[in-house]
C-alpha cells in the first residue's frame, strides 16, 4: 500500500514573503527570480514527501534552508491530518520583523 501523500497549507506571511523574494531577485536579474522560483518549487516538494525527515529547531517548526539562496521554511506537520503548514519562508541574515 502507497503512503498517503501530505497536502500542503502555505500562510498568507509565507506566501507574501516568497513573492517579495523572487520580485526582489528577478529584479536584480530575472534569471535570479526564474531560479528562486524554482528554488522554491523543489523545496515544497522535498517537504510534501518526507516532512519529518526535517530536523524539528523549534517548538514543533521544522526548517528547511535553500541550498543556493539564503532563505529557510519554516514548517509544521500534522501527521494525523497528513498536513504540512509553510508558516515563515525567512531571509536567514535580514532582521525580521517583530
Amino acid at each position: 500500500m502507497a503512503k498517503k501523500a501530505y497536502r500542503i497549507k502555505i500562510a498568507s506571511g509565507a506566501a507574501r514573503e516568497a513573492v517579495e523574494a523572487i520580485d526582489y531577485y528577478g529584479d536584480i536579474e530575472v534569471k535570479l527570480g526564474t531560479r528562486l522560483r524554482a528554488e522554491l518549487k523543489s523545496a515544497l516538494k522535498a517537504i510534501k514527501s518526507n516532512p519529518v525527515a526535517f530536523q524539528i529547531r523549534y517548538d514543533s517548526v521544522r526548517l528547511y534552508h535553500l541550498p543556493v539562496f539564503p532563505y529557510s521554511i519554516h514548517f509544521e506537520v500534522f501527521e494525523d491530518e497528513k498536513l504540512v503548514h509553510i508558516l515563515a519562508i525567512l531571509h536567514q541574515h535580514r532582521e525580521q520583523p517583530k
